[in-house]
């Protein structure tokens, strides 16, 4: 029988936890009681959400039609508005700030 250790815990697939902080190294050992270390390394991949999901005025006169691949927003208002002072209601990516 093939068993996973990991400094002196029998370790099992599916249900033991560890901190993968650092490396964490798994010696495995055969039926013939050979062994084979394994090391594992986990890396974070940084967030890189940058997406404006939603955007709306008071005055618009339909839905905001959001591009993220050109990275654009269309959005009409009604005839007449001061388009040099409007509030923009919208919600970023998570973690996101929007600076303008």
């Amino acid at each position: 029988m093939q068993k996973h250790i990991l400094g002196d815990i029998l370790q099992v697939s599916g249900t033991t936890s560890n901190d993968f902080s650092s490396n964490v190294v798994y010696t495995i050992v055969a039926e013939d009681e050979s062994e084979q270390d394994w090391t594992v390394s986990v890396t974070v991949e940084p967030y890189h959400g940058t997406d404006i999901l939603t955007f709306s005025l008071a005055e618009q006169t339909g839905l905001a039609t959001i591009n993220s691949t050109t990275h654009s927003i269309d959005i009409e208002v009604e005839e007449g508005t001061d388009v040099t002072y409007l509030i923009a209601t919208y919600t970023l990516s998570e973690r996101s700030k929007c600076f303008g």
